[in-house]
């Protein structure tokens, strides 16, 4: 199996732009850092050689040069790996232990973890890959981007599999971060949906969540919803089954898209309001008035045949909201199933019952929305407490 390699210029490179976003202007020589922690020490000694383009000569004396000041120093060992690579040395034990040495004097230093990580995957050895990434994921989050890529290919390795799901299902800080790359990857949705029904921890549960959604959004733009759909019901065997997700606007974790989406902008928006003692979860959704939008939708899979939408909501008292609609259509089409207008919406909480037929074809799936259209500048808001599909 080919896995990409870390070229040692390559990862100075992407290391010094990773230390200009974060470090400011500070002077080059060694002496003047003794007071700095030792990862800033590090990134700014890194930062100088490599901003200045040592060659190997000037690389070994500013190693020495750092090693004669502060022998536990780990970034010399890390210079002195740079020399070799600028000598174009071919990778050897020498390399190794000049980056194991770097990486035990300074575990925070992250760009020798980096190597060996890429190390020992090229050498079929995960366990230490992946422990390795890991503990570098763990202490430097600005190097998720660069390891994520390089271990989510493991997935295709029967061996190496069976140990980054084991790593995974301990919820690590990075667990959704590679998802989202696997998922990209568009090549192992097998595994993908295994590592998904992993049994969730309480501190995993917005993670899951989030990681769920990525995947289930995917398969819809594939065109794929039956199976997106199949995927979510399982998610939520009691409740899966439900016409609408999250009728009662209480869930803390629903899965997109068979969840609300709340409009957020700068003229309208939705929001949850959650319960409070006697009186329950809703939403409140304001449109502005100067422009169309969507304030709720929801992805739902009504079978073929005749429904009641039954709507628990009221005004909320800034303006007739005349211009607001409950729609229901099918994906793909910009045809309405029904619209209905709330222009006759009290103040009081009332129950709006809407029959839709749902055709026998090209219908598989529905988008559910509460639509505004361009009203001037009137202002108008209502709240909804329950959706159902009956």
């Amino acid at each position: 199996m080919a896995i990409p390699s870390v070229h040692l210029r390559r990862l100075a490179a992407i290391i010094l732009f990773a230390i200009l976003t974060s470090l400011a202007v500070v002077s080059a020589r060694y002496e003047s850092l003794a007071a700095l922690s030792p990862r800033k020490r590090s990134d700014i000694a890194l930062l100088h050689a490599v901003s200045t383009d040592m060659n190997a000569l000037e690389l070994r004396r500013y190693a020495h040069h750092i090693a004669r000041d502060d022998p536990m120093h780990a970034i010399g060992f890390f210079l002195e790996l740079l020399a070799l690579d600028k000598d174009k040395t071919p990778l050897s034990a020498k390399h190794r232990y000049l980056i194991a040495e770097a990486a035990r004097r300074q575990p925070s230093l992250a760009a020798p973890r980096i190597w060996l990580t890429a190390d020992d995957i090229r050498k079929g050895r995960y366990a230490e890959a992946i422990d390795g990434a890991d503990a570098v994921m763990r202490l430097n989050g600005e190097f998720r981007k660069l390891l994520i890529p390089i271990l989510v290919p493991l997935l295709a390795e029967e061996k190496a599999r069976t140990l980054l799901e084991k790593k995974l299902e301990e919820f690590p800080i990075w667990r959704t971060g590679f998802i989202v790359e696997a998922v990209k990857a568009g090549e192992f949705d097998r595994e993908i949906e295994r590592i998904l029904q992993h049994q969730v921890p309480q501190y995993g549960a917005a993670s899951i969540a989030a990681e769920r959604s990525v995947y289930l959004r995917n398969l819809v733009e594939r065109g794929e919803g039956e199976r997106a759909l199949r995927l979510w019901q399982g998610y939520f065997p009691k409740g899966g089954n439900k016409g609408v997700a999250d009728g009662n606007f209480a869930d803390k974790y629903p899965l997109h898209p068979f969840a609300w989406q709340l409009a957020s902008d700068d003229y309208s928006f939705s929001e949850k309001v959650p319960a409070t003692e006697g009186s329950p979860s809703m939403v409140r959704a304001h449109h502005s008035g100067d422009r169309k939008a969507a304030l709720l939708t929801q992805l739902v899979a009504l079978k073929p045949g005749t429904h009641e939408l039954v709507f628990t909501m009221r005004d909320g008292g800034l303006g007739e909201p005349e211009a607001m609609y409950w729609r229901l259509r099918c994906i793909g089409s910009s045809e309405n199933l029904v619209s209905r207008s709330l222009a006759k919406l009290g103040p009081d909480w009332q129950k709006l019952r809407i029959k839709v037929t749902v055709p026998d074809s090209g219908c598989a799936m529905q988008h559910l929305l509460l639509e505004a259209e361009n009203n001037g500048d009137e202002e108008s808001e209502i709240e909804i407490r329950s959706v159902e599909a009956k």
